[in-house]
């Protein structure tokens, strides 16, 4: 039974590895005849964007599948209705936000979070809605879809891989979205409802094409002063390896940016420092197996499983730590933000693309602390929660170098053994 639960498993896993390499937006066609062509000057040349630049391009989802998705909701009116003015408010501050993003630096982050806040009270409003609708309402799946995926918009403040966290926010909505073509099919208006929904997935189909074509990476800053110079030097300069063994990497790891985060959740104490207590074991354990593997060949499966235990037994009890919260605690996004990203230090299961998967798992917990910064932005006690999300960022940066140095493609065995 075993083998069958982590067979299939396996499937899946690899399955989404292949699919987020070959084709991350959908199924690409005719590759067999895509070829790269080098000149002698080692010039790169790149297909420019189909229809302008990235505002110009963003101005057209808004007056194109939103202004779609408007006259969609006009059409079921009500609380639909109004709802969609606040996502139409949302996309329009975004626009603001980018367009002020394309000619300036990063900047810090209260001021970066003064920025995001606009955005986010549009977000805030259009949930808000959901909660006027009247018990058993006919349109409470259209309201709670767009209020389910509205975090979408929130892609402009994650630091690496904002299409995969969009596709996430997206299928928190399309639950609804189906419920809804089920609850209208054999009605007269089923053709309204139909546009509705069609409407609503055509937003965040434009928007994931627009983020992956601007802003793979994550948000682009100040993209109109940047010139591309293409000239006969043209020589890309990699940096180099820090030539650090992987052990003492990862004990760098633990003993910098790990700890800063122990004690910027020791400060706010609570379950906030409990849940950290196992996550900080996780990665000791993950220490364990990596001195493990340094000296050995990759083992069976059964043998491999009983390895990975004390990690995952670990990041089991991040996540429960998060369950014991009462509703309403002060601290429940900073335990969402933990819980819902731990899942990365299971990268070493990970055959292909491990510091990808770390970025996705990253991702998952990205829009809490985004929540957690504007909810404490005016209290006294900013600092401690600000302190406790940069130290949680820094260590998955950290640890996405890591695994980019020394485990690119899965994890090394048997390493200190070769020459």
């Amino acid at each position: 039974h075993e083998r069958f639960v982590k067979s299939v498993r396996e499937i899946y896993t690899s399955l989404k590895a292949f699919v987020k390499e070959n084709h991350t937006t959908s199924l690409q066609w005719n590759t067999a005849s895509r070829k790269t062509v080098k000149g002698p000057a080692s010039t790169v040349v790149e297909e420019p964007p189909s229809e302008g630049d990235e505002l110009s391009s963003f101005e057209r989802i808004i007056s194109g599948p939103v202004a779609s998705y408007l006259a969609a909701s006009m059409d079921l009116g009500d609380l639909v209705e109004k709802q969609a003015g606040f996502v139409s408010d949302a996309f329009k501050e975004e626009m603001a936000f980018l367009n002020k993003a394309s000619s300036m630096e990063k900047p810090g982050d209260d001021e970066f979070q003064a920025m995001l806040g606009v955005i986010g009270g549009e977000m805030g409003k259009v949930a808000s809605v959901t909660s006027e609708a009247a018990p058993r309402s006919p349109l409470e799946n259209h309201l709670t879809a767009v209020s389910e995926s509205i975090g979408a918009l929130g892609w402009v403040a994650v630091d690496s891989k904002p299409v995969p966290y969009i596709g996430d926010m997206e299928q928190a909505g399309e639950f609804y979205l189906s419920k809804i073509l089920m609850q209208y099919k054999k009605t007269e208006e089923y053709g309204k409802h139909e546009r509705f929904v069609k409407s609503v997935r055509e937003i965040y189909t434009s928007v994931k094409a627009y983020v992956k074509e601007y802003h793979t990476t994550s948000l682009q800053w100040n993209t109109a002063s940047r010139k591309t110079v293409k000239g006969p030097a043209s020589t890309v300069v990699e940096e180099e390896s820090s030539g650090t063994d992987p052990l003492s990497s990862f004990e760098a790891v633990l003993s910098g940016s790990v700890e800063e985060f122990s004690g910027a959740a020791k400060d706010l104490g609570g379950l906030v420092e409990e849940q950290s207590t196992f996550f900080v074991v996780a990665l000791k354990e993950e220490f364990k197996l990596l001195q493990n593997a340094s000296k050995m060949a990759k083992p069976g499966s059964d043998a491999f499983q009983s390895m990975l235990a004390p990690i995952a037994e670990n990041m089991g009890k991040v996540g429960e730590i998060t369950s014991q919260a009462p509703p309403r605690d002060p601290f429940q996004n900073h335990l969402n933000a933990l819980s819902e990203s731990v899942g990365a230090l299971g990268w070493v299961a990970v055959d292909s693309t491990p510091v990808s998967f770390i970025a996705d798992m990253e991702a998952a917990g990205e829009f809490y602390i985004s929540k957690l910064l504007m909810e404490y932005k005016k209290k006294d006690d900013f600092a401690k929660h600000e302190a406790f999300s940069k130290s949680l960022k820094a260590v998955y940066a950290d640890l996405k170098k890591y695994v980019k140095e020394h485990h690119t493609t899965g994890l090394s065995w048997n390493w200190a053994s070769s020459s």
